[in-house]
């Protein structure tokens, strides 16, 4: 079995593959060498941090969303691009979206599944957590409970009211908490729309962790097990081939060792693999790029660009969520793992299924509105010239559907041998265990929810005039 893609979904669907008995080889895009951001995938390419909590990443097609799409970052939208240079199939996703926008009933459907979902991976991080935390988790720093602040005295009120509902262990902090675990923290934050007070903070349940470092534990425990994490390996197309000769669920073997060819992957490098079964996990642009406009989902998965911006800590003890609005969205405040820096990710800008170097104007002015927020929250960390001591900025392209669920199942004209797991929509590390297990569960023949639910088609995205690429021409 093949598990193209290694993030943090791709990895954590190998881990729980291989621990239930399937011989997994892991093929990643992305080189080995992760200085370069630019080069890695989602994972690696932004910042040494996520947070995981039962209300991450919840669908944003609200009803304060509408024509979100259309208003550039200094406005608070999410436009990044020349509206007249996005194609027809960005345009079908927008359009998607903004239908969602004015539909309430369907909007608190997928919400609630995806805090199933969030719940379900938090449930498989902590047992990880639990049982091999001094294994080769060993040295991992996972810092617990959040805090979310939110700015405005209804959105704290709204907001305690969802994380009490969900059962999140949710704690009013008084005052001097706030003082004490973030020193230094202002009292309003400058956005598009004007300055919002902060008027105070819930704690929850959940961790913040350093994902680069979880990652890379991911890969060293796959190798113990046996399993290959290839880098700078990229799959061009897909031939389906011949159907597997042992007609089991993936976990036989042919001659070799190797379970018996299904479908034929295609290198960039030339060279070929063979499979039984297949689970792609890579983002939109690859995903269509492999499976063509035949599959389901075609389309449904686009990219929303965030940023995350490294600073010197300025005496912050714990992680810190703020709830700012668009284009920031919630601001994810994580500690590297001495402490010494902090990594701020946030923003929303909708690069559809181009480049980044289409959105360079877009991106910049996304940085400076995150900038000035930034800079309101923690105004010691100002320089004497009055700009910020940044150490580190990175772009991340988050794969996402429209309507803010993962898809999760078998492409058509592969017999089923082959899955598709992607568009986790910025959750894809919170949610990364539950996306395994539902992967495991479709291979082992019972779907549950992911073969209905998490269909690629759910979105009602037009067909794509593209032609599906193929490993042998």
């Amino acid at each position: 079995m093949v598990v193209v893609g290694g993030g943090i979904v791709g990895l954590t669907t190998a881990l729980l593959l291989r621990l239930r008995g399937h011989r997994v080889r892991v093929l990643d895009a992305a080189p080995a060498d992760r200085r370069d951001p630019d080069r890695q995938s989602t994972t690696f390419g932004g910042a040494n941090a996520r947070h995981l909590s039962a209300t991450e990443t919840l669908p944003p097609a609200t009803v304060g969303h509408d024509g979100v799409l259309d208003r550039d970052p200094a406005n608070g939208g999410w436009r990044l691009r020349d509206p007249a240079s996005l194609s027809p199939v960005e345009l079908a996703w927008a359009e998607a979206f903004d239908r969602r926008t004015d539909r309430p009933g369907l909007h608190a459907t997928a919400q609630d599944l995806v805090i199933a979902l969030n719940r379900l991976g938090l449930r498989g991080w902590e047992h990880l957590f639990a049982v091999d935390g001094a294994g080769w988790l060993a040295g991992l720093r996972r810092d617990g409970r959040l805090a979310r602040i939110y700015l405005g005295a209804a959105d704290l009120a709204a907001g305690e009211r969802l994380q009490r509902a969900v059962g999140t262990g949710a704690v009013r902090l008084p005052a001097e908490v706030l003082a004490r675990d973030w020193p230094g923290l202002g009292s309003s934050v400058p956005l598009p729309g004007g300055a919002r007070e902060i008027s105070g903070a819930v704690e929850v349940d959940g961790y913040a962790v350093n994902i680069h470092d979880l990652a890379t534990a991911l890969a060293g425990r796959l190798a113990d097990l046996g399993v290959e994490v290839r880098a700078g390996a990229r799959v061009r197309g897909l031939d389906p081939g011949q159907p597997a000769m042992n007609g089991g669920s993936g976990a036989g073997s042919g001659s070799g060792g190797w379970p018996a060819p299904g479908v034929r992957l295609c290198l960039d490098d030339g060279s070929e693999l063979s499979a039984d079964r297949i689970v792609i996990t890579t983002g939109g642009r690859d995903l269509d790029r492999l499976l063509g406009a035949g599959w389901s989902g075609a389309g449904a998965v686009a990219h929303l660009l965030g940023l995350s911006l490294t600073l010197p800590n300025p005496g912050l003890r714990r992680p810190l969520k703020i709830h700012a609005g668009d284009p920031l969205g919630v601001m994810n405040i994580t500690l590297s793992p001495d402490g010494t820096l902090i990594h701020v990710s946030s923003g929303f800008g909708y690069l559809g299924r181009a480049g980044r170097q289409t959105a360079t104007a877009g991106i910049t002015a996304l940085r400076a509105v995150a900038e000035r927020a930034i800079a309101g929250l923690f105004p010691g960390l100002r320089r004497a010239d009055g700009v910020l001591d940044v150490h580190d900025v990175r772009v991340c392209e988050r794969p996402a559907t429209p309507d803010g669920l993962p898809v999760v199942c078998a492409a058509p004209g592969h017999a089923g041998r082959v899955l598709v797991a992607a568009g986790t929509n910025a959750g894809g590390a919170v949610q990364a265990p539950a996306v395994a297990m539902l992967v495991t569960d479709l291979l082992d023949g019972t779907p549950r929810s992911a073969g209905l639910a998490l269909a690629g088609d759910r979105t009602g995205l037009p067909h794509i005039p593209d032609r599906a690429p193929c490993a042998s021409e």
